[in-house]
């Protein structure tokens, strides 16, 4: 089955929930709540960096909820062109009681199944130093 903007649409927004129910849950629950949009074969990549599996995703993943306990994700903008998308977002936080604001942007690839290919992460982690 050929890959649609409809299916890709779902895609960010199942993705963009998962990351989003940290607050509410554990750093476990969220990290499997991603990895149920990830496709077996997933790749994943940080700032034009080399390719990774989903086990190092996680590891970041891992650090971020965790420094993050009231992660909130907001999409602004999507362009979508199957089996592709990106999409602009912020991250609204805080970390040791200082609030963050994150901007980056995601590139990603929708397999036929509707899950997540590849996911590429552009975003400037200079908030996350201290």
């Amino acid at each position: 089955m050929p890959v649609t903007r409809d299916m890709i649409e779902e895609l960010i927004g199942k993705i963009n929930k998962a990351e989003n129910m940290r607050p509410a849950g554990t750093v476990d629950d969220t990290i499997a709540a991603i990895d149920a949009v990830c496709a077996r074969d997933f790749q994943g990549r940080l700032n034009g960096g080399a390719f990774h599996d989903r086990a190092t995703e996680r590891q970041g993943e891992r650090m971020l909820f965790s420094s993050l306990p009231d992660y909130q994700r907001s999409i602004e903008m999507k362009i979508i062109d199957p089996p592709f998308a990106a999409f602009e977002w912020t991250i609204a936080a805080t970390r040791n009681g200082v609030p963050v604001r994150i901007k980056g942007c995601s590139i990603v690839e929708c397999d036929e199944d509707g899950m997540l290919r590849r996911g590429m992460v552009f975003v400037d982690n200079s908030q996350l130093a201290n």
